[in-house]
């Protein structure tokens, strides 16, 4: 028998039952009850065909639930307050690896793995407590050993008296699981890729109601900004407020630009911290619209603070170069020193506007001050400091000469109210010092605001300091230079003078030797003659011969007159020297010295043929005047026995190069020298003498002393021919 037929009858049998217990109606006609008969009938058919469509909308219904629940893209389990699996459809079966007939009334836990079993626990009781739908990630293992990761949704079921159950809603998250350590390890291997670069990698993005934040930031925003990159991920108002101020507006007005035309943005700004340092970074991003109408910016800031300093050092440095040149052009064109630090002090201001340049120089023996150069400020602060006395007033005293004063040092008090009163609020001043460490003056920088002295500064005003004191030293050079031409032309004319008297006295030693030569000569021969006239007459008369006697006096007394004329004439300029040259002229006053002193002098002369070409007049009389001396001091002062005399002369044509015809004299003794003391300290005019001929011929001469003993004199003198062309004497 079918279930249907089984259904009928068993309705059938209910229908007898109920219509028995029911009450009696009262008789009706045949024909009235065949028509209600027909008519239920008729209902009753109606019926069982609604209940028909019904029976097959249930049945589709039926199937579309179990397409939905076998055939979900996700698990779904019932579980019973111990944890039991009651329920579960194809998809959670295939999740965890086992037949659905083999998985219910199993424990859900052993399908966890290990590590998670513990948590799940936790989570059922806490959902078996709420009515809440509580989630949770779990990893789960299959009997093959293959491992998943699931989210669990759970939600405590209670029908009517029954236990309470959990739904369970199991989602197969291992791809996203995947993917999310796939992007970690993307995010991790981008921050250490951009922990190394130069620069901030940045997501920046600008919302619809203008507020901004930075989404994403490495790592290198916190040494940059010196701010953790997650406190500007939902507010970028701190990094802003970093901004330079003559920065900001420009900033914020290339950033609506590129948010309006959605064009690449590129800008350079700087960032001021609270210590006053400043930071130059350089953007660079590309912007892209978002769904809710924000821009976001996807880029790079890169730190170009050293690039900038570096250009801003150039620029400096170009117009420092541009400054010192222009101050060593006015030091080449010998500018006066006043108008040269005016320039130095207007060029300085042209280029630092903030500043102001005073130059105060040294002067009268390092006792006063007096202005240089204070081209920009006021008169009467000039006027103050001019013949200003070097005392603690300002940093010229040798104990400052090495420090730079700022204008809260106490030392400089009474110097700095004065620059308050001109309305300078602060001040840089470092002495001049020159390479010798001596004092030339104070050079200072002012300000109308007060600064510190920072090292850039005080580096600036050492570099405006040494351009001052090159100035300053030129200045002294040049009037050092003028002075030395000076006693140079003095010198000059003072040798020059030298060298007339020279000549003059040569020239009157000659003149007075030939008058007495020529005129005492004359008369002492003819008294001669008259003597000896006299004697012969004499000596016939016998009564005169007491007369003879004083005759013959008289002739030996015009003899030894003739000798003294003769000496004086060979003092005053021998005539072997004109008659024979020089040296017949030495040996034979080396005889007269040995005669005289009694000291051995022994000539030894070397001269080339045609020697008197090289051998001048000039030269031959002050080699022999020298040889004078030099025989004077050796009888006077040696304490020699033997003197030795070596005169050497080439001859015409010989040598070569620049000693061709070279003229040289050596006088050397064996005495006991000269003394320490005597070379040290006292003047030899003698030798001064000597040194003065040698000097007016062009030549050299050495004087010393050998270990040995004795004393020594050399003397050398180029040839006359290039003695007439330096104008030598005579």
């Amino acid at each position: 028998m079918k279930p249907t037929d089984q259904n009928s009858a068993k309705l059938r049998q209910d229908a007898e039952a109920k219509f028995a217990r029911a009450p009696k109606l009262r008789p009706r006609s045949p024909e009235i009850l065949l028509h209600e008969l027909e008519v239920h009938q008729i209902e009753l058919e109606m019926q069982n065909e609604q209940l028909r469509q019904a029976q097959v909308e249930l049945e589709k219904s039926r199937d579309r639930y179990v397409d939905f629940y076998d055939f979900a893209p996700v698990g779904y389990l019932t579980l019973n307050r111990n944890g039991m699996i009651e329920e579960a459809n194809l998809t959670g079966a295939a999740l965890l690896g086992v037949e659905r007939s083999k998985l219910l009334h199993r424990r859900f836990a052993p399908f966890i793995a290990p590590a998670g079993r513990e948590r799940f626990h936790r989570h059922f009781m806490a959902v078996l407590k709420h009515d809440n739908k509580l989630s949770c990630e779990l990893v789960f293992q299959r009997g093959d050993g293959s491992c998943f990761y699931a989210l669990l949704d759970c939600l405590r079921l209670v029908k009517d008296d029954t236990e309470a159950a959990v739904r369970v809603v199991m989602t197969d998250i291992t791809e996203r699981k995947h993917l999310e350590e796939a992007k970690q390890q993307v995010h991790e291997r981008l921050d250490k890729i951009t922990q190394l670069a130069p620069g901030i990698v940045y997501q920046f993005q600008l919302r619809p109601n203008g507020s901004t934040c930075f989404p994403y930031a490495s790592e290198v925003f916190h040494r940059i900004f010196r701010i953790d990159p997650a406190a500007v991920r939902k507010d970028a108002s701190r990094a802003f407020a970093l901004v330079h101020p003559d920065d900001l507006e420009n900033l914020m007005a290339s950033i609506q630009v590129s948010a309006r035309n959605l064009a690449p943005w590129q800008h350079e700004f700087r960032l001021k911290f609270d210590d006053g340092t400043l930071c130059w970074l350089l953007g660079n991003s590309l912007p892209q619209r978002e769904a809710d109408g924000s821009t976001l910016w996807h880029g790079f800031l890169t730190d170009i603070t050293q690039r900038k300093q570096a250009e801003l050092s150039m620029h400096g440095y170009l117009n420092e170069l541009a400054l010192h040149n222009r101050v060593l052009e006015m030091i080449g064109q010998d500018m006066p020193l006043k108008e040269t630090l005016d320039g130095l002090a207007r060029h300085i201001e042209a280029l630092q506007p903030e500043m102001l340049c005073s130059i105060l120089l040294l002067e009268k023996g390092g006792k006063v001050l007096h202005q240089g150069a204070a081209p920009s400020l006021p008169d009467a602060y000039r006027h103050s400091l001019d013949d200003l006395a070097n005392n603690s007033e300002c940093s010229c005293n040798d104990k400052e000469c090495c420090c730079t004063r700022i204008d809260m040092d106490e030392i400089q008090q009474r110097f700095c109210k004065r620059a308050r009163l001109a309305g300078m609020q602060s001040c840089l001043t470092q002495p001049i010092v020159n390479s010798e460490g001596r004092a030339l003056g104070t050079f200072t920088l002012y300000h109308k605001q007060p600064v510190m002295p920072w090292d850039v500064r005080v580096s600036l005003l050492e570099r405006y300091v040494n351009l001052a004191m090159l100035a300053i030293e030129r200045e002294q050079a040049r009037r050092v230079s003028a002075s030395e031409q000076e006693l140079k032309a003095k010198q000059a004319a003072a040798r020059e003078l030298s060298v007339h008297l020279h000549t003059i006295r040569e020239e009157e030693k000659t003149d007075i030797a030939r008058e007495i030569h020529d005129d005492l000569g004359g008369t002492l021969t003819a008294l001669k003659m008259e003597t000896y006239l006299l004697a012969e007459e004499l000596s016939a008369n016998k009564e005169a011969v007491p007369l003879l006697e004083h005759v013959e006096s008289m002739a030996k007394l015009v003899d030894n007159a003739t000798d003294v004329m003769r000496r004086v004439i060979s003092g005053l300029r021998p005539t072997i020297l004109d008659d024979l040259g020089l040296p017949a002229a030495l040996e034979w006053y080396a005889a007269q010295f040995s005669k005289r002193t009694g000291i051995e002098c022994r000539i030894n002369c070397v001269v080339g043929e045609g020697f008197e070409k090289n051998l001048g007049k000039a030269q031959s009389i002050n080699l022999f005047r020298i040889f004078q001396e030099a025989l004077t001091n050796v009888s006077k002062h040696s304490g020699a026995s033997c003197v030795k005399v070596e005169f050497f002369c080439e001859g015409e044509g010989e040598g070569e190069g620049e000693g061709e015809g070279e003229i040289m004299l050596s006088i050397s003794d064996n005495g006991h020298g000269q003394s320490k003391k005597r070379t040290g300290t006292s003047k030899s005019y003698g030798i001064l003498g000597m040194t003065e001929r040698v000097e007016q011929l062009g030549g050299k001469i050495k004087c010393a002393s050998p270990p040995g003993g004795g004393f020594n004199v050399t003397v050398s003198l180029p040839p006359a021919s290039k003695n007439e062309e330096r104008g030598g004497a005579v």
